[in-house]
Formats: structure tokens, sequence, C-alpha cells
């Protein structure tokens, strides 16, 4: 159960911490 709410979970974070790490990356 927990499994599945990981997968869930864990593909729209890594989205959202990639996009900022692009908008820091542009910054500098």
């Amino acid at each position: 159960m927990e499994c599945g709410i990981t997968t869930t979970l864990f593909p729209p974070l890594v989205a959202t911490m990639s996009s900022m790490l692009l908008f820091i990356l542009l910054k500098v």
C-alpha cells in the first residue's frame, strides 16, 4: 500500500525538485 503511494507521489516531487534546480541554475 505504502509503495503504491510512494510511486504516485514520487514523480511530481522529482519534477518539482528538478524545476527548482533548473530555476536556480538559470538564475546563476
